[in-house]
């Protein structure tokens, strides 16, 4: 994936806001085809919201998808117009996944970094049940030691 900021350099080239355009008016007309071949009963929704989801849609697939020629970038647009809400729902079901993904590997990271200093405070004897003198283990600076493992996890887990 590229930089973020080797995006933001086409913010001043002509040739990308025509490029936005021309995407978004065909999505735009993409949603308008799926508005009128939808029977009367179907939906509620307005034809300016047809609209506006196609074009966001054909926006979307634009950043994923490269057509090579003219003729691919048009009938590209047109489709994901059409499609629109059921495109922008897939993209937003695999930016959940992907969110949740990196949750689950922030846990994962953060339990193996836990289970090693459980394995440094045994190794160093705190898990003893005696002490030298007789007494039971002082192990309140081992558990200090998973406090903040525990918060961060709380805090990723919300």
């Amino acid at each position: 994936m590229k930089p973020i900021y080797d995006y933001l350099t086409l913010l001043g080239n002509f040739d990308f806001w025509i490029l936005i355009v021309i995407v978004a008016v065909l999505g735009a007309f993409g949603g308008l085809s799926h508005k009128l071949t939808e029977s009367k009963d179907e939906s509620k929704t307005g034809v300016i919201s047809y609209m506006i989801v196609g074009a966001v849609a054909s926006l979307a697939v634009l950043y994923v998808f490269n057509p090579a020629d003219s003729l691919k970038l048009v009938a590209l647009t047109l489709v994901a117009g059409y499609a629109g809400k059921s495109i922008l729902d897939a993209f937003q079901s695999k930016l959940v996944a992907t969110i949740n993904e990196t949750k689950l590997n922030a846990v994962r990271s953060a339990l193996t970094d836990i289970s090693a200093q459980l394995n440094d405070v045994q190794t160093r004897g705190l898990g003893s049940s005696k002490s030298d003198k007789g007494e039971p283990p002082k192990i309140d600076s081992g558990i200090s030691l998973f406090i903040p493992k525990l918060e961060l996890l709380k805090e990723i887990i919300k």
